[in-house]
């Protein structure tokens, strides 16, 4: 999973489209702040290919963007930058929550199979429960991103959504990441 976000340089270089983005909107306009951020993000694409890094999170990236700016422009509102993220993230959020009450946790079938594994765990009382937070917590971190940016989007501070993006986002990466950690451990130890 780490690997896939790029690791610190890519998290790192994740924050930089939206603090471009509000910059140059503060200053500039929506127009420019549009382009800044599309050529922040091609940056960090070529930034990577010259370092021989993995393309595939800034790539994303550049989706994301572009996703967040056709939209941005469509309805001339800075604020739109940041509703991908925000539907996004509440969709996230659902997706889990019905994975648990269907007693499919998606933490436990989201790591068998991307390891290839049984999901004999599901017969396991200790490991299914061990998932079930895994995937609570989950969509907890989703639900309180997206609150806080719905809060923020209400209160047109557009500054804010960006620095609640940094500000919430990574500590609760953290402690998802780690209550994952946690799950797998308790399902191997189980098996």
């Amino acid at each position: 999973m780490w690997e896939q976000i790029g690791g610190l340089p890519g998290l790192v270089q994740s924050a930089v489209p939206s603090i471009v983005f509000v910059l140059t909107h503060q200053v500039f306009g929506v127009l420019t702040a549009v382009l800044a951020v599309l050529g922040a993000a091609v940056s960090i694409v070529a930034v990577r290919a010259a370092r021989g890094q993995s393309l595939r999170p800034a790539i994303g990236g550049v989706v994301g963007v572009a996703v967040s700016s056709t939209l941005t422009l469509w309805t001339g509102d800075a604020r739109d930058y940041f509703l991908p993220d925000i539907w996004g993230y509440l969709i996230c959020a659902v997706v889990l929550l019905i994975s648990v009450v269907a007693r499919q946790p998606l933490a436990g079938v989201l790591w068998s199979a991307a390891n290839r594994q049984s999901m004999a765990w599901r017969n396991n009382r200790e490991a299914l429960r061990a998932y079930t937070i895994a995937t609570l917590v989950t969509a907890a971190s989703f639900g309180v991103r997206s609150g806080t940016q719905i809060w923020f989007y209400e209160l047109d501070a557009v500054g804010a959504m960006a620095a609640a993006r940094l500000v919430v986002n990574y500590p609760l990466w953290g402690l998802t990441a780690a209550v994952w950690v946690w799950s797998i451990r308790v399902a191997r130890r189980v098996r």
